[in-house]
């Protein structure tokens, strides 16, 4: 019998590991990203809002799906900027890839009304669905924007995220504005 070969996923499975190992002991890495998780709940929350048809199942997809990519992310993260910067980052990469994925395979949409049925009151629902329908008309990197601008972040960190200079995104985020009033116009 002669060695067994070792492949280079398993490698790579390895280097995670020691990596992992070597960045932060075990237990304490581990209460750390459940504490980072904590904290940064509502990011992924709402981009599984935004990147899926708001039925429980598929949400409840998505966010396992980041939360697995944050996980196997977790030993490489340096603290070289903000914990819901790095997290930002990593679930609109994943829902965009999931969103790609399940292009491939369209289906029907229906919202699930339990999930609506979070959001404060009647009028707020009314004003969700109608920003959630305009925001699901635009593309990938329209929709990236607008979620993190909706959720109050500085243009810095939006253009860290985004990979675009400030300057570049005030403007896109000018133009978004006038183009989600043009639709809610058209809609009316």
């Amino acid at each position: 019998m002669g060695r067994r070969k070792t492949t280079s996923i398993s490698k790579h499975n390895e280097q995670d590991y020691n990596l992992f190992r070597n960045h932060k002991s075990y237990d304490d890495g581990q209460n750390q990203f459940l504490a980072m998780l904590g904290e940064c709940q509502r990011i992924i929350f709402n981009i599984c809002l935004l990147y899926t048809d708001r039925q429980y199942d598929n949400m409840r997809d998505l966010y396992q799906e980041i939360v697995y990519n944050l996980w196997k992310a977790w030993p490489r993260y340096r603290e070289e900027c903000k914990e819901s910067t790095w997290v930002y980052s990593i679930a609109l990469k994943t829902a965009v890839q999931s969103c790609r994925e399940k292009a491939k395979h369209p289906e029907v949409i229906t919202i699930d009304e339990s999930v609506l049925e979070t959001l404060a009151d009647e009028e707020s629902n009314r004003c969700y669905d109608k920003l959630y329908r305009l925001i699901d008309s635009l593309d990938d990197d329209e929709k990236n924007l607008v979620f993190l601008y909706l959720d109050r972040h500085p243009l810095k960190e939006i253009a860290t995220i985004t990979g675009c200079s400030e300057d570049a995104v005030k403007k896109r985020i000018s133009r978004l504005k006038i183009k989600l009033q043009k639709m809610k116009n058209l809609e009316k």
